[in-house]
């Protein structure tokens, strides 16, 4: 429930041409949190969601300001656990939105 307000608050902020460039990036942010020592970095309090951002985007090679504030807002929250059911969500979102299963 959760998973699917953040995948369509994030889906409705972009624009078309946005969708598939912030599927990529989320792509490559979630094959980086299955490491368990990366989300125990990104859970570290003594890290600033500023710089959790930072390390995020560049992960995903990605500076879109709508992505970064979505990112900003996963953390502030601290969900970063849901970034993966994020990415899965947002996969069957696309794939539905593309029309390519």
């Amino acid at each position: 429930m959760v998973v699917e307000k953040y995948t369509k608050a994030l889906l409705l902020s972009l624009k078309k041409e946005e969708v598939a460039p912030t599927y990529e990036a989320m792509a490559k942010i979630a094959s980086v949190v299955k490491n368990s020592k990366f989300i125990l970095i990104i859970k570290s309090p003594l890290i600033s969601v500023e710089e959790k951002v930072k390390i995020l985007s560049q992960i995903a090679e990605y500076n879109n300001p709508k992505f970064l504030n979505f990112l900003k807002i996963i953390l502030e929250n601290k969900r970063e656990d849901l970034l993966k059911e994020v990415y899965l969500n947002l996969y069957e979102k696309v794939s539905f939105y593309f029309n390519s299963f």
